[in-house]
């Protein structure tokens, strides 16, 4: 017993000793750090406190040196950087125009050749509020109109943007095109967005009508909440007063997640003073629903969220 105390003893100075002769290593440098970071990528695996990183680092310089990996020969390293880039715009408010440049590379990024990357811009997109589209990103968005393939997204950014100019574009793309139900509904949701009446009020009563419950309440509240319309709230408000629930996914004899979780989640994401923090649907408890309820009641006007999030809608 005696002598396998001294062996844990000396196990320890000589851990301790390690420690004290081989004091940390300085931190990587941003660029150094990317470039390990885009290795890992390629051999499918990434450590994520490497990501977390470069977070808290200047948003600036990381996306100066995040720029050359954007046209990486690798579809995954390119996402990434796309990635990486919206995660900076939501994080960092500062220094000026950072969020701008971030928008402008993701709609960049719209018209790269992979899907999964120019869909998962499209989608971050609409993290961000009207104000961070500049000129230049606005003038890419309607060369993304034009384009055969892209332009159900390019219509939903050009609603996104609060593009009121490109109203008859879009509609004329809507009148000459034969695309499925599911875009021809997109384009009536950025239509919607831009303060078309006939368009908002076609949105809400397809919603109303679509007869499956899932679709209606798990899918298309979310292009409710895209619109950022009063009207739309309006729906959102009655759904959130709801005591339903839709079935479960593994047993359809029994419940599954509760209708308000869905409304409460929407309008956690786009209302100004918002009393409940989004959290996803399905994470909110009762006390939750009744206070976002309560305080929904008492509001005579709303205010839509002029800051970036991490919601973007599921349609």
């Amino acid at each position: 017993m005696k002598t396998i105390r001294v062996l844990a003893a000396l196990i320890l100075f000589s851990l301790s000793w390690a420690k004290l002769s081989c004091p940390d290593s300085p931190p990587m440098d941003t660029k150094s750090l990317l470039q390990e970071i885009t290795t890992q990528i390629k051999s499918h695996f990434r450590d994520t406190r490497k990501v977390a990183d470069l977070l808290a680092r200047d948003p600036s310089e990381v996306l100066s040196e995040l720029k050359m990996y954007e046209s990486d020969p690798s579809d995954k390293v390119r996402n990434f950087a796309y990635t990486l880039a919206w995660r900076i715009g939501i994080t960092h408010a500062k220094p000026e125009k950072i969020r701008t440049q971030v928008v402008e590379r993701l709609v960049k990024a719209c018209g790269d050749s992979d899907g999964l990357v120019w869909q998962s811009a499209s989608r971050r997109l609409l993290s961000f509020p009207p104000q961070y589209f500049s000129d230049k990103a606005k003038q890419s968005i309607r060369s993304l109109l034009t384009r055969s393939g892209r332009q159900g997204h390019a219509i939903l950014l050009a609603g996104q943007a609060n593009m009121t100019d490109d109203i008859p574009a879009i509609r004329q793309i809507l009148a000459t095109t034969d695309d499925s139900d599911y875009w021809k509904w997109l384009r009536r949701l950025a239509l919607a967005r831009l303060g078309s009446r006939e368009d908002i009020l076609y949105c809400i009563q397809r919603v109303e009508l679509e007869p499956r419950d899932v679709t209606r309440i798990a899918k298309m509240l979310h292009g409710l909440g895209y619109m950022r319309q009063p009207e739309a709230v309006l729906v959102l408000a009655y759904v959130l007063d709801s005591d339903d629930y839709l079935p479960s996914t593994k047993n359809e004899s029994l419940e599954g997640v509760a209708y308000a979780q869905y409304a409460l989640d929407i309008l956690a994401n786009i209302l100004e003073g918002f009393p409940v923090r989004a959290r996803g649907a399905g994470s909110y408890s009762l006390e939750d629903i009744e206070k976002a309820r309560a305080w929904i009641r008492t509001q005579a006007t709303v205010s839509f969220t002029t800051e970036p999030t991490t919601y973007w809608p599921r349609f």
